[in-house]
C-alpha cells in the first residue's frame, strides 16, 4: 500500500504532504459532504492499519525526491487517523525522520477517549471539526455511528481543549440549508467561546460529496456566519497558485493517487504536481477513458473523482 500522496495545495495547511493510514475509507462518520463518498459502514472501534516504520520510510524517501519539503505532514485521506491504533506511533515515527512539522485532520468524534488525546499530543498541529452543536443538525450533516450524539462529540472536545498542550484549530463546514441557520450557528458560537482555539476555519462546500445537489456558501454568506460566530475565523479559499512549472508530462499513477483522497480539479492537480494544467486535464482525460476516474462538475468547476471511491 502507498501510504504518502502529494504534496497537495492546502486552504489550511498551504503544501502539504498526505499520509493516508488506512487503504480504504474508514469513518465514524457518513458526512454528506465528504469528498470520498459515502462511509460504507460507519465505526468507533479502533484498529492496527499499518506499520509506523514503513510509513516513516515512505514519507522520509518522499521528501528527499522534493525540491523543496512540503509545509506539513498531514495526517488525512481514506480514513478517520485516530481510528488507527498506531496513530501515536506514526506520528513520533515522522519524528524521528524530519524536521517537516506534523499535523493531524481529525473529526474530533473520539477525543473523549484519553488515549487518543494521548497520542495527539505528540502531533505539531491538531484540526478537529465540529459542524453543528444540535442533535438534529449533527445527525443530518455528519450521520454518525449509532453510538454517537452532538452533545459526546461537545464534551469530547471539552476534554481535548482543557488538556492539549500544543497548537490546534477548529474546523467548521457549512452547508447551506443544514447548518447555517442563525440558530446553529448561535449554538456554535457558544461551545467556541467555551473551547477557545487558536483559530476557527470556516469552510463550506467545495467539492463534489457524498449527497449530490448540496449548495455551498457563498463568500458574503461565509462572512456573515463568521461575523455572528464572533470568533477568528479564517474563510476557505482556493491556496495562492504556484507559477513555477517544471514538468512537462505526467504519471497517471499520480494522478490516481490524488484523487483516490479527494476530487481535484486539472489546476488543483497542476499546481500540486507542478505541471502545465493542460497536460493534467489530459492525464484526467486518459483516466476517464480508462473508466478509472469520472468528471463531475460544481459551480461551473470540474473535478476528476476515482470511480471506485463513491
Amino acid at each position: 500500500m502507498g501510504f504518502v500522496f502529494g504534496p497537495v495545495p492546502s486552504r489550511r495547511l498551504g503544501a502539504s504532504l498526505g499520509v493516508d493510514l488506512f487503504p480504504e475509507k474508514i469513518c465514524s462518520l457518513n458526512c454528506v459532504y465528504c469528498q470520498l463518498g459515502p462511509t460504507p459502514d460507519p465505526t468507533t472501534t479502533r484498529r492496527s492499519t499499518v506499520d509506523p516504520s514503513a510509513v516513516a520510510a515512505e514519507v522520509r524517501d518522499r521528501l528527499a525526491e522534493l525540491d523543496r519539503p512540503p509545509d506539513f505532514l498531514t495526517l488525512s485521506g481514506s480514513g478517520e487517523p485516530t481510528l488507527s491504533l498506531e496513530l501515536g506511533e506514526v506520528i513520533a515515527g515522522l519524528g524521528d525522520v524530519t524536521d517537516v512539522p506534523v499535523a493531524v485532520l481529525t473529526n474530533g468524534t473520539l477525543l473523549s477517549e484519553a488515549a487518543v488525546r494521548a497520542e495527539l499530543t505528540r502531533a505539531d498541529l491538531v484540526v478537529p471539526s465540529l459542524d453543528a452543536v444540535s442533535d438534529e443538525k449533527f445527525r443530518q450533516v455528519n450521520r454518525p455511528h449509532g453510538s454517537l450524539t452532538a452533545a459526546g462529540h461537545v464534551q469530547g472536545l471539552e476534554k481535548f481543549a482543557a488538556t492539549h498542550p500544543g497548537r490546534w484549530w477548529l474546523e467548521i463546514l457549512l452547508v447551506a440549508g443544514l447548518n447555517d441557520s442563525p440558530d446553529e450557528l448561535d449554538r456554535l458560537a457558544a461551545v467556541i467561546r467555551g473551547l477557545r482555539p487558536e483559530k476557527v476555519h470556516l469552510n463550506t462546500v467545495v467539492r463534489p460529496g457524498a449527497v449530490k445537489g448540496l449548495r455551498g456558501l457563498s463568500d458574503d454568506e461565509l462572512t456573515a456566519a463568521a461575523d455572528r460566530l464572533d470568533y477568528p475565523c479564517d474563510l476557505a479559499g482556493r491556496p495562492a497558485s504556484d507559477k513555477k512549472i517544471h514538468r512537462g508530462s505526467v504519471d497517471p499513477a499520480e494522478l490516481l493517487a490524488m484523487i483516490k483522497r479527494r476530487p481535484v480539479t486539472a489546476a488543483d492537480a497542476a499546481q500540486s504536481l507542478r505541471i502545465e494544467p493542460e497536460v493534467a486535464l489530459q492525464g484526467f482525460q486518459v483516466l476517464v477513458a480508462e473508466g478509472r476516474a469520472v468528471a463531475e462538475t460544481l459551480d461551473l468547476e470540474t473535478y476528476y473523482r476515482f470511480v471506485n471511491g463513491r
